[in-house]
């Protein structure tokens, strides 16, 4: 990739950036004859790594991607039903345009399920090459059916039991108990998943996670786990389209009030400005923010439906009564990190709650959607303001609510969509975007966003380059060009302003190269090329950085046998100039890295199949040749390397 991107570097400051990528994805080769199963998983990993990198790139906070990937990553023989087909799944990983899924769902209005591939040939919008190019990775299966009897219902149960374990062999300074405030638990971190699904209509998850540091069944977590989390669901149960009873996440519109989950915030390409709108999604994450906790339910048919939800939210922070009332008020953040390992990170937990309530109701025709929402937060104590400089656009108060509108509609083969939201001190948010296919090969978007410095929306998740939807103003432009049968070309430039008294500009400029190959049917091999250099009018020269990596995968397939090997070498001058780059890791497990001063990683993965029983073993290791110690304050490890151990099972039955 390369892109030119200019970055924030002063606390108040105005920025005028650019973004202009040019991507190259040379699509795997093969020695063979035969269609490779997991060509469609790349591809949309490729989609996966640039949303999360974004996210990862404009936010501090960690998040479990888990929920998501289950959706979106197929397993490796799991074909699509064309018949049973959703638009993220259609336009993400199938590549059909707007035009194209509109037209194949007035198809199947009009004639029913689909009994032959041969059929899309008598769908418009549709060639030749489209019909080829999904052949292998499409099925004529019907939708699900609605169950008709209590046995159907419970019909085809499956359970998954996860068991997750990981440790850095280093030991940090927080476990040194002659330090004040020392970690009171065990260096490892401990977390499993329980899953029962029963065909398309019920679920259930149950899952605990203990950090490193926390202690288990002992002192102050007696309870065992230090965080829970559990859900159940019930889906197509005549007007009730969901209902889940625990813990859940949200999607509306384009996120302007309320939007959570993997595809949320700043995507790329021309493909990258819509989100689509998934409603209540069941959620056992195994961090502790960014979920809601109650009730939700969505009822209707696919003309009109509604949702209405509830939730009760804690955080961490500390109260204090230094107002003019005496009362007590709340000094933290809304977001949490989940980590309880000291007496002083005890202290502060849960000081907070909040009950969060809204609905929202949509009215969708074939080529025409509306809806509107709204959501109240309700705090137990007030959020004082805070005297930080880069908070000073955060929300204080003890209320507040969003209520938005969004739209989108289907003209032959543009589409125009947008939301619009206010909060309780009438701040404004404004998205409109419009998305066009010039030509088979040439898919084009253009998107305007306003959030302005008085908007609070405290659950979304819209299009931004901030990590939240406040002080922006944008214009976003993206070609997406089908250069030839292994290029595709990807340009894409950013104009925004954030609001603040002073104006410097750090432009960013990366490149990303990569190339993969199928060496043989069991090695496959991937070589990335990253670099990136950064310019600012107080630098005497560019600061710059270069990541460089090798994978290699290999199959024992006679013993059920999967390794996978990475070595990367990386050179920054600064942790500005970081790279962040996609790691393979264990099931339900999305790693993003970033790498940043001098030194070398890598890591190794093994993966064991046994009928009922998975096991991955994966231990990886940093290594710095410009550092003597790594970390700072109870996290500092006094050496230049840093390694970790996880080992997953995962039972199915």
């Amino acid at each position: 990739m390369n892109s030119l991107k200019i970055l924030l570097i002063k606390p108040l400051v105005t920025v005028v950036p650019i973004k202009l990528t040019v991507m190259f994805l040379f699509l795997q080769g093969t020695l063979y004859s035969q269609v490779d199963s997991n060509k469609l998983n790349r591809n949309f990993e490729e989609i996966l790594i640039e949303n999360i990198e974004n996210r990862v790139e404009n936010s501090d906070e960690e998040s479990d991607y888990s929920d998501e990937l289950e959706e979106f990553i197929l397993e490796e023989q799991r074909k699509i039903s064309i018949n049973y087909l959703s638009p993220e799944i259609a336009v993400n990983i199938l590549k059909l345009s707007e035009y194209q899924y509109y037209q194949l769902q007035l198809y199947i209005d009009k004639y029913g399920p689909l009994l032959t591939i041969n059929e899309l040939a008598a769908i418009d919008g549709f060639t030749p090459e489209d019909i080829k190019r999904m052949a292998p990775y499409i099925e004529m299966k019907s939708a699900p059916q609605k169950s008709k009897s209590l046995a159907e219902f419970f019909r085809n149960p499956k359970n998954e039991l996860l068991l997750r374990y990981g440790i850095i062999l280093e030991k940090s300074a927080g476990y040194d108990t002659t330090k004040e405030n020392h970690y009171l638990g065990s260096p490892f971190r401990l977390s499993f998943r329980y899953k029962f699904t029963a065909g398309n209509h019920l679920s259930l998850s149950f899952a605990g996670e203990k950090d490193a540091g926390e202690q288990l069944f002992r002192g102050t977590q007696k309870q065992g786990f230090d965080h829970y989390a559990f859900n159940i669901s019930l889906r197509n149960m005549g007007i009730i389209k969901s209902l889940v009873v625990g813990d859940y996440k949200l999607n509306l519109g384009q996120g302007v009030v309320i939007g959570s989950g993997l595809m949320s915030g700043k995507g790329s390409g021309a493909g990258g400005i819509r989100k689509f709108a998934t409603a209540i999604q069941p959620s056992a994450s195994m961090n502790e923010g960014n979920y809601f906790r109650g009730i939700a339910t969505t009822i209707g048919n696919p003309s009109i439906s509604g949702t209405i939800f509830y939730s009760l939210q804690f955080y961490d922070g500390e109260l204090t009564t230094e107002n003019e009332e005496d009362e007590a008020s709340f000094e933290g953040s809304l977001s949490s990190t989940g980590y309880h390992r000291t007496n002083n990170e005890i202290a502060k937990k849960n000081k907070l709650f909040s009950h969060n309530y809204g609905f929202d109701i949509t009215l969708k025709r074939r080529i025409f959607k509306i809806g509107i929402r709204a959501i109240r937060t309700d705090f137990s104590k007030t959020i004082t303001e805070s005297d930080e400089l880069y908070k000073k656009f955060d929300f204080s108060g003890k209320y507040n609510y969003n209520i938005g509108i969004d739209y989108q509609v289907l003209i032959r083969k543009v589409i125009l969509f947008g939301e619009a939201g206010i909060c309780k001190n009438w701040g404004v948010a404004i998205i409109q975007g419009i998305m066009t296919e010039l030509d088979p090969r040439v898919k084009s978007s253009l998107l305007f966003r306003y959030y302005d410095k008085k908007y609070w929306a405290l659950t979304s998740g819209a299009f931004g380059e901030n990590s939240a939807n406040k002080n922006e103003v944008g214009l976003y432009f993206a070609s997406d060009i089908i250069a030839g049968r292994c290029t595709e070309l990807q340009f894409y430039s950013d104009i925004y302003y954030l609001y603040f008294n002073e104006i410097t500009t750090l432009n960013r400029h990366k490149f990303r190269g990569c190339f993969s190959y199928n060496l043989t049917e069991k090695i496959k091999l991937k070589s990335e090329l990253n670099f990136v250099f950064n310019t600012e009018e107080s630098f005497k020269s560019p600061k710059s950085g270069i990541l460089v990596y090798q994978d290699v995968s290999y199959s024992f397939s006679k013993i059920n046998l999967d390794l996978q090997v990475r070595i990367a070498l990386f050179d920054t001058d600064s942790y500005e100039e970081r790279i962040y780059a996609y790691e393979h890791d264990l099931y339900q497990a999305f790693n993003i890295t970033g790498y940043y001063f001098q030194g070398w990683r890598g890591y190794l993965m093994l993966k064991y199949r046994y009928k009922f029983l998975d096991i991955w073993v994966r231990i990886a290791q940093t290594y710095y040749t410009n550092k003597t110690e790594i970390g700072s304050g109870a996290d500092l490890i006094a050496s230049p390397h840093k390694t970790e151990l996880k080992v997953q099972l995962l039972f199915h039955f």
